[in-house]
């Protein structure tokens, strides 16, 4: 009895030391072999394993000791994953209630893997199961060596014994865990990239990674204990609001999280933005709070500038001067308007809420649609796709009214390049269009009339025989110039001139078809095309049809005006041009224009040789002006009662080196058409000064000799005529009286105040003023009581019928009447025969010159006559003429002076 009860207490406190042994070991694994030990050493056993099974079916080692084996000493973790679907382990697993032996250890590891080179060799295996109340929790495996001898009672004994130890093994298995987990987080927390601080309940640093030493520049030494609003200043201000949701509940802990952003500070007072992530959760000695910190103050300051980028953009695009619209390029909502801004809302006349969610092409007219689509297409097509594009279009506005505008068109791509919205600069450009527009009209249109200019005449002109040439009928051009256009435009002024010419421009107008275009060159010259004439009697029946459109009478100023046209008209030919055509018609209305005025002409080959040899005559004028190939010829005028040479008439020739002496009928006319007969006509007039002057000193009898030169119209309008007169008589040294100046009535015609204030100039020199051509005008009355002339001239039209026609007798008298009545010396020119010299001298008529006594002579003829004793020849007899003068009137008064 004693004896047991001492075997008793040894085996309890056996077992007492056994579990204080456990309990107090490392860990489970050391736990087990200390377990593992007592056990196999009581039972006679070799060596010892604990399996356990994982969720997965999968077994593992969780503990090991060996008396005998070599390296078989205790594990730490698994020593390798069996699968136990099949083989005996597996169904001892399934069904093991007790001890059970495993002879066959088919799928199970050996201790021993080489028992040749540590000459054990297994024998018996023996497994005991540790279970409770819902099953085995694991399972320990004993093995004995061959042969050896081994007590299975005594395992079993032991092994009873064993379940008493689970809670303590739980623990351990738990504090294992708990220790692994603490491990490895701090392995994890204290090498992670973010900030990860650990706090107590009263907010100080409890533990501090390298993370939170790069975000916020402290080391843990300087942290660790110190409060959290050294590095959250307003920590102690959101704490309680962000962990009013950290609560204890029954004595449950509970995990919250949430994440916020705050300012943090650095060990220099650099303020840094922090982003937190908050977790809370309650011990039993008090509650902890992770923050897991990330630096986003660079984040942050991206952001600010995005926004103050996205600020800009939005007051830029919203109070941009010009329209702005942003359109969506995605296939669900291609051409949808996203955002518009003021000024294409002011451009448009629809507000706002009005433009976006519609399509853009709503907004362009009509005519420009298929361009703009066509724009678009390109803009978000794939091949060749463009991201930038520029256009120019009308925008029709809410009250219908069209704007022209200039679109920028820039694409926003996404992450695969393809534009997915466009954002277009939209600028008003109606002004520009419209000066374009002016000046397009400036620069193809006459401004006075409207019609087209010259520049456009010609362009037209090529685009009509171009489309005569493909489909066939003919062009016409019509050449049409007004005629005594200057006489109304000086006379009534230039606007009444301004207002003739629109009139006849609004005449062309009514008489052409649509097809047709007016011009006007310039002045009073106007051209006409037509298309598709049939022949030349529709081209000139066009231009009768203008003459009495033109002709009708107008009322200009309050003056009833009658103005004529002469029109030249030409058919296109095979092979003409524009400028052919337009030079031939200028040839066909000058021919008009030679035949009278007020008609029209067809241009023929001989007109185009006249106009050719016109032409060449002009060249050859400029040459010869070059080349002082001009002479000039005096005709002697003798007093009629005595035969007495009292002057000479200076008439210019042509010595042309290839057509011989040339009268003034063959180059005069042109050189009045050209402008050249101002710089013939000073000549003229500078050297038959010079040489009556030189007659004078050379030849006694003609020393009271006077000199007459004819003056044109050019000449008149010339602003520096009285210089010109002023000089050639002071250069050559005769008296300003013996110098007279012929000048026809249309000259006077023709003449404006300024030409008049001229010739009432040349009078003041001193210098006579003759009416060439008297009788053959229009108002002859009226000028020769508005000019200061000195004397008229008969035409010889007049004078060839003295003797055989009784009108022309009456005209002649009442001429060298009206001429004596007014104080005027009158000259008959064109006598020829004894018959008409005596019936103007039984008129009145004082002098007179012809071939009666003599043609224009050169120089040196006239010379040699005043050196033989002023004879001068006649058809009938050669007979002295005594010295004599010109008996100018002396009374005749300078109007204005």
């Amino acid at each position: 009895m004693g004896i047991a009860s001492t075997e008793d207490e040894r085996a309890l406190d056996e077992r007492q030391h056994l579990l204080v042994a456990v309990a107090t070991s490392a860990g489970l694994p050391s736990g087990l072999t200390v377990l593992l030990e007592h056990v196999g050493l009581s039972a006679g056993f070799a060596a010892a394993r604990v399996w356990t099974m994982d969720e997965d079916g999968a077994l593992g080692c969780a503990g090991t000791w060996s008396r005998e084996i070599p390296d078989a000493g205790p594990t730490r973790g698994r020593l390798g994953r069996l699968r136990t679907a099949e083989g005996p382990l597996a169904t001892a697993w399934r069904s093991l209630t007790g001890i059970a032996a495993l002879e066959d250890r088919a799928g199970i590891p050996a201790l021993a893997p080489d028992p040749e080179t540590t000459g054990w060799t297994p024998g018996c295996t023996v497994l005991v199961p540790f279970a409770d109340g819902e099953g085995v929790l694991a399972l320990a495996e004993f093995v004995a060596a061959a042969d050896a001898p081994h007590n299975h009672a005594r395992l079993a004994e032991e092994a009873g014994d064993l379940e008493l130890l689970l809670p303590v093994l739980r623990q351990l298995a738990s504090t294992d865990a708990l220790r692994e987990s603490e491990t490895l987080f701090r392995t994890i927390t204290k090498f992670a990239p973010e900030a990860i601080i650990s706090c107590d309940g009263q907010s100080l640093i409890r533990f501090w990674n390298r993370g939170a030493e790069s975000v916020f520049g402290y080391s843990e030494a300087e942290v660790v204990g110190k409060p959290v609003s050294m590095l959250l200043p307003d920590w102690d201000n959101q704490a309680p609001y962000l962990l009013r949701a950290f609560a204890v509940t029954s004595n449950k802990r509970r995990l919250s999280a949430q994440t916020v952003e705050m300012e943090g500070l650095s060990p220099e007072g650099r303020t840094l933005a922090i982003e937190l992530s908050l977790a809370s959760w309650q011990t039993r000695d008090g509650s902890r709070t992770t923050l897991i910190a990330r630096d986003i103050s660079q984040r942050k300051a991206v952001e600010k500038q995005l926004r103050s980028s996205e600020i800009r953009f939005r007051g830029a695009f919203d109070h941009a001067p010009i329209g702005l619209m942003m359109v969506d390029l995605r296939e669900s909502h291609k051409g949808v308007l996203l955002k518009v801004n003021r000024a294409l809302c002011v451009m448009s006349g629809f507000s706002a809420e009005e433009l976006v969610g519609i399509e853009f092409q709503r907004l362009i007219h009509p005519d420009d649609f298929e361009t703009a689509t066509a724009a678009m297409a390109q803009f978000t097509g794939g091949v060749g796709v463009q991201h930038r594009f520029q256009l120019e279009l009308r925008l029709v506005r809410r009250d219908e009214g069209v704007r022209w505008a200039a679109l920028s068109v820039s694409g926003i791509t996404d992450d695969e390049g393809k534009p997915s919205y466009a954002l277009a600069h939209v600028q008003d450009i109606t002004e520009r269009k419209e000066t374009e527009a002016k000046l397009t009209q400036m620069a193809l249109h006459d401004p006075l009339t409207g019609l087209a200019n010259r520049a456009l005449l010609m362009e037209q002109l090529d685009q009509s025989l171009h489309r005569s040439a493909r489909q066939g009928g003919q062009v016409a051009v019509l050449f049409i110039d007004l005629d005594r256009f200057k006489v109304i435009n000086d006379s009534l002024g230039h606007d009444a001139g301004d207002e003739l010419l629109v009139t006849v421009a609004q005449r062309l107008g009514s008489c052409l078809r649509g097809s047709d275009t007016a011009a006007r060159l310039g002045g009073d010259e106007f051209v006409v095309v037509c298309e598709n004439v049939e022949n030349n009697e529709e081209a000139l029946a066009v231009a009768h049809r203008l003459e009495q459109a033109i002709g009708a009478p107008t009322a200009i100023k309050g003056v009833d005006t009658i103005v004529t046209a002469s029109i030249g008209v030409v058919m296109a030919g095979s092979g003409a041009s524009a400028d052919s055509l337009l030079r031939d018609a200028d040839a066909a209305m000058y021919k008009a224009k030679d035949g009278g005025r007020g008609r029209f002409e067809m241009f023929d080959a001989s007109i185009g040789s006249i106009a050719s040899k016109r032409l060449q005559t002009e060249s050859e004028l400029r040459r010869a002006l070059a080349q002082q190939e001009f002479r000039v010829h005096y005709q002697p005028i003798v007093d009629l009662s005595n035969s007495a040479l009292v002057g000479v008439e200076a008439l210019v020739r042509w010595e042309h080196p290839e057509r011989g002496l040339l009268a003034p009928i063959d180059f005069l006319p042109i050189a009045e058409e050209t402008g050249l007969i101002v710089p013939l006509g000073t000549w003229v007039l500078q050297e038959a000064c010079r040489q009556v002057a030189e007659w004078q000193r050379d030849v006694p009898t003609a020393r009271e000799l006077s000199v007459s030169v004819n003056l044109a119209a050019a000449q008149v309008s010339c602003h520096d005529l009285v210089d010109v007169v002023e000089d050639a008589v002071a250069s050559s040294g005769i008296a300003p009286s013996e110098l007279c100046l012929e000048i026809t009535e249309s000259v006077l015609l023709d003449a404006t105040n300024d030409a008049t204030s001229r010739l009432i100039g040349v009078k003041g020199l001193g210098v006579r003023l003759a009416l060439d051509d008297f009788g053959t005008g229009y108002s002859s009355l009226t000028y020769l009581r508005r000019f200061p002339v000195d004397a008229v001239k008969i035409d010889k039209t007049f004078v060839n019928g003295l003797g055989t026609d009784p009108a022309d007798e009456a005209i002649v008298d009442a001429v060298v009447g009206l001429a004596q009545s007014l104080g005027l010396a009158a000259i008959a020119e064109g006598v020829e025969t004894r018959e008409q010299a005596e019936a103007l001298q039984a008129m009145g008529c004082r002098f007179a010159q012809g071939y009666l006594y003599s043609k224009p002579l050169p120089a040196d003829q006239l010379l040699a006559l005043l050196r033989a004793g002023n004879r001068l020849g006649t058809r009938d007899a050669e007979r002295a003429v005594p010295r004599g003068r010109i008996a100018w009137p002396t009374s005749r008064r300078i109007p204005g002076r």
